[in-house]
C-alpha cells in the first residue's frame, strides 16, 4: 500500500483489531489512562437516559480546538480504534504541538445504544450476526439527529440527554474543528466536509487508497447530499432533508421527527470546520467501477426501490399483529416502528422525484448500479433483523409460539437473501485496522487544512443560545 498523504508514521502504527470494544472496555480503559498520567483529564458533561456517566477527555495543548465524538450512532464503532491510537500518540509524542491542536473527546456518545450493539462487536467481520444484531435508534431515540434546530415550519427544541452532554462541550469554548468519528455499512470510503478545500480532497482521497479500501462512486447517501468531487459530499443537516421532502410534495413539518446533527450544530455554534470520514464495514471492488452497467439510473434506482418495498411491505403486514402481542416498549420496538414510518414517506418521496429527474436517464456505471439495488438491499435487511429483535427482547416471546414463529421468519428472510447478494456483488468485511487508519489519516489532514487555510481567518458566529456558559 502507498504512504498515507501526512503522518504517515502515525497512522501506519495504528494497531490491528479482531473487534470492537464494548462500553465497560472503553469506560475501563478510560479509567487506566487517567489513572496512568495526568495530562489527560476527564470533565462529568452528561449522563445518559439509563443513567450511564458521559466524560469528556480533555488532552493535548494547542490554540486550536478539535472536538471529537465516538460512538455517535451506536452501531458505529470503528471510531474508537481510532481514539484509543490517537490519544497514546498525543501522550508519547509532539503531535498536538504540531497540530496545533488540543483535543476534548467523547468516547461513547450513546452507551445505551452501544451496549444493544455489543452482541456484534467481537464479530464485526460475520455479515449475518452484523445485519441481524445491529441496533439503530428510532428517530426520537437517536442523540447523533437531536440537536435543536429551526427550519421554516419546523422546529425541533427536545435534545436528549446524551444530546445535551455534546452541546455542553461543544459550547463551552470555540471549536475550530470537530468530527464525529461515523462509520457505514454497506458502501465505500466517502467524506463529508463543512468547507471545500481542493487541497484537502484530493489529500481525502489519497487516504483512501493508501487505506486499501475502494473508493465510493457509487450513488449519494440521500438524493439531495451536494457532491464536492469524487467521493467526497458536502456536510448536511436536517434542513436540507426539509427542502427535499417540500420539494417532492410532502409537508416536511408534519413528517420530521429529529433535530438536526452534531456537525450541524457545531458549525451554527462555533462555525466549526466538520469532517465526518465513512469507513464501511462491508465493502466491494464494485463500488468503484467506472463502467457502464447497460441500464439506466432511473432503472437501477427503481429496482432498489422495489427491492427495498418488499421487505418494507412484509414488516408491515406483521408488525400491528406482533406489535400487540408485546408487552415491552423496548428500544428495538421504537426502531422498528420508526422504520416503518420512514420508509414510507422516504419512499414516497423517492419514486416521486426520479419521475422529474433528467441526470436519471443517463446510463448507470457498475457502482451505480450495485449501490442502487444489491447494497441497498443488504441495508434494507438490517429492520428484519431489528424486528426479530424486537421480538426476542420482549418478556413474553419465550411462552409465546406466535412470536418466535415471526422472530424464526424474519431471521430466515434475511439469511436467505444475504449469501446471494454478498456474492452478486462481490461484498467482503473490511478489515478493521484499514477502516480506522482512514480516519485517523482523514482527521489529521483535516487538522492541518483548518490550521493552515480555515483559522484563524473564518469568524466565529456563535450561537446566541450559547451565550449563557454551561
Amino acid at each position: 500500500m502507498a504512504n498515507f498523504p501526512c503522518y504517515d508514521d502515525i497512522v501506519s502504527s495504528l494497531p490491528a483489531a479482531a473487534g470492537l470494544p464494548g462500553v465497560d472496555q472503553i469506560e475501563a480503559a478510560t479509567d487506566r489512562l487517567l489513572a496512568a498520567d495526568a495530562r489527560v483529564t476527564a470533565r462529568p458533561c452528561g449522563v445518559s437516559r439509563a443513567g450511564h456517566p458521559l466524560r469528556c477527555l480533555e488532552v493535548g495543548d494547542g490554540p486550536l480546538r478539535a472536538v471529537l465524538l465516538g460512538l455517535p450512532h451506536p452501531d458505529e464503532g470503528i471510531g474508537e480504534l481510532v481514539l484509543a491510537h490517537l490519544i497514546a500518540v498525543l501522550l508519547s509524542t509532539d503531535l498536538s504541538e504540531r497540530l496545533g491542536f488540543r483535543f476534548s473527546i467523547v468516547r461513547v456518545g450513546d452507551p445505551d445504544g452501544a451496549r444493544l450493539n455489543e452482541p456484534w462487536f467481537g464479530r464485526p467481520a460475520d455479515l449475518a450476526t452484523y445485519v441481524l444484531s445491529a441496533y439503530r435508534p428510532a428517530a426520537g431515540d437517536d442523540p447523533e439527529w437531536s440537536f435543536p434546530v429551526s427550519c421554516k415550519r419546523y422546529a425541533f427544541t427536545r435534545p436528549l440527554p446524551e444530546t445535551a452532554a455534546i452541546m455542553s462541550v461543544v459550547d463551552r469554548e470555540p471549536t475550530d474543528c470537530f468530527m464525529a468519528l461515523h462509520s457505514s455499512s454497506f458502501c465505500g470510503a466517502h467524506f463529508y466536509l463543512s468547507d471545500d478545500d481542493e487541497t484537502l480532497r484530493s489529500d481525502l482521497l489519497a487516504t483512501i487508497d493508501a487505506a486499501g479500501l475502494p473508493r465510493h462512486l457509487g450513488e449519494p447517501e440521500a438524493p439531495y447530499v451536494e457532491r464536492l468531487g469524487e467521493a467526497v459530499y458536502r456536510q448536511f443537516g436536517l434542513s436540507a432533508e426539509y427542502d427535499y421532502l417540500a420539494g417532492c410534495g410532502i409537508d416536511a413539518a408534519a413528517v420530521l421527527e429529529s433535530g438536526t446533527s452534531s456537525a450541524d450544530y457545531a458549525a451554527t455554534a462555533w462555525d466549526a470546520f466538520s469532517l465526518i470520514a465513512e469507513a464501511p464495514l462491508f465493502s466491494t471492488p464494485m463500488i468503484a467501477d467506472r463502467g457502464g452497467s447497460g441500464v439506466t439510473r432511473h432503472a437501477a434506482r427503481l429496482a432498489g426501490i422495489e427491492r427495498e418495498q418488499e421487505h418494507v411491505d412484509w414488516l408491515k403486514a406483521r408488525f400491528p399483529e406482533v406489535a400487540a402481542r408485546l408487552v415491552a416498549e423496548s428500544p428495538w420496538l421504537r426502531a422498528a416502528r420508526s422504520y416503518l414510518i420512514a420508509a414510507k414517506t422516504d419512499l414516497k418521496a423517492e419514486r416521486a422525484r426520479l419521475g422529474g429527474d433528467p441526470t436519471m436517464a443517463t446510463e448507470a456505471t457498475v457502482a451505480e448500479l450495485v449501490d442502487s439495488v444489491q447494497l441497498r438491499e443488504l441495508g434494507a435487511l438490517r429492520p428484519l433483523g431489528q424486528f426479530a429483535a424486537m421480538v426476542r427482547a420482549d418478556p413474553v416471546a419465550a411462552a409465546d409460539p406466535v412470536l418466535a414463529a415471526y422472530a424464526d421468519e424474519a431471521e430466515q428472510r434475511a439469511r436467505e437473501r444475504l449469501p446471494l447478494l454478498a456474492a452478486e456483488a462481490a461484498v467482503e468485511p473490511v478489515p478493521l485496522r484499514r477502516a480506522a487508519q482512514l480516519q485517523l489519516a482523514a482527521l489529521l489532514c483535516a487538522l492541518d487544512c483548518v490550521r493552515e487555510r480555515f483559522r484563524p481567518r473564518r469568524p466565529r458566529r456563535r450561537r446566541a443560545a450559547a451565550a449563557n456558559e454551561r
